[in-house]
Formats: C-alpha cells, sequence, structure tokens
C-alpha cells in the first residue's frame, strides 16, 4: 500500500472508527495487512478478524491484457498480475501466529458468485474488479458496513469505478473523495471512501 494512502485515508478511518472486522474485496497478494494488522494490535490492543476476497488465479492475464469476469464480460483492468493464494494465506498464517488476527478466511472466486449480501463489516477496502457492473455489485453486497473505502477512482485509468463514484453521488450518497498529486498536477492516487457511522 502506497504511504500516502495509508496514511491520510486508512490510519485516520482506522483510528476513528476502531475496526474489528476487515473486509478486503481484491486482497491480492496481502500488502494492506502488512501495515493495518501491526498498527491495530500495537494501537489497540486486539486482534482482527479479517476476510479477503479474491479471483486469484482466475484472473489470468493472456498476452498482458486485462483479465475478462466470465459472468459479467467485462474487462477487470485493476493494473496488477494474477493473484497469489498461496502468498496471502502464508501472510495470514504469520499475522496469525505473532497475535495480530484473531481469525481470517479467504475466498477465492469472482465475487458475482462468492460475496453474496447483504453482509456487514466494520472496514471493507474495494479493490477487486474494476469494471462498473463489478464496483458496483461489491459495493451493494457490503454498503451497510460502517466505512467503505474504494481504490482507484480515477476517471482517466478506472473509468468503471469513477463512473460508479459519481452514481452514488448523484443519489445523494455522502462519498468523499481524495486526490494526491505530484508537484505538476499529476494524480498519483485517488480514492473515496463512505463512513455510515
Amino acid at each position: 500500500m502506497k504511504d500516502f494512502k495509508w496514511e491520510k485515508v486508512f490510519k485516520p478511518l482506522i483510528d476513528y472508527h476502531k475496526p474489528r472486522s476487515f473486509c478486503e474485496i481484491g486482497c491480492h497478494e496481502g500488502l494492506t495487512l502488512k501495515n493495518l494488522f501491526p498498527y491495530i494490535k500495537d494501537k489497540f490492543n486486539y486482534k482482527l478478524h479479517y476476510i479477503g476476497f479474491d479471483a486469484f488465479d482466475l484472473a489470468i492475464r493472456p498476452d498482458f491484457k486485462h483479465p475478462i469476469n466470465p459472468i459479467t464480460g467485462d474487462y477487470e483492468h485493476n493494473g496488477k498480475e494474477s493473484a497469489s493464494y498461496d502468498k496471502i494465506l502464508e501472510r495470514c498464517v504469520k499475522f496469525k501466529a505473532a497475535g495480530y488476527l484473531e481469525d481470517y478466511e479467504l475466498i477465492k472466486g469472482w465475487t458475482h458468485d462468492t460475496l453474496k449480501g447483504p453482509l456487514k463489516y466494520d472496514m471493507v477496502y474495494i479493490d477487486g474488479g474494476h469494471s462498473f457492473n463489478t464496483v458496483k455489485w461489491d459495493y451493494e453486497q457490503v454498503k451497510s458496513s460502517k466505512v467503505i473505502i474504494f481504490d482507484d477512482t480515477y476517471e482517466i485509468k478506472f473509468p468503471g469505478v469513477a463512473e460508479f463514484i459519481k452514481e452514488l453521488k448523484t443519489k445523494k450518497i455522502p462519498v468523499k473523495e481524495i486526490i494526491h498529486k505530484n508537484e505538476k498536477g499529476k494524480v498519483l492516487m485517488q480514492c473515496a471512501y463512505i463512513e455510515n457511522e
């Protein structure tokens, strides 16, 4: 996870809401966990319940093209290679042994098959498939969660996510966006979040 996103998005939301359950849609290889688990344990002295959803090796990228979601037919551009189930499992085992995790569950598959709501968590990070249909599906399943963070809302690179954020705003859902640019005005990171409580 990029330092700016951790410092300006995750840390303030974690400090305020003190989540005990964390759902990551698009957990990839568990890079979010490296900051998240030790920070929560060291700051609040409790262990986290973690659930991670990812297509893992189902999201193959033939010839470096974006993977196609077989359920929606959409390209799922998210800028990453296929994830490794074994790598995130290894990280979860390690963090549980170190006392950072209460429990964990890793769910493999396309979220249209595996993520069935209504589900409610203290904090959700939506960073899986980046097509409009998939981001909308993922949100609809977890929309009653306390905090929902959307990654990659930058319209030029991720039009599906940006389009869905616009739809939420038209429905008067209080979405807050955070944009980080370099000194030349180039967007380095853009994400959004909703606080329901």
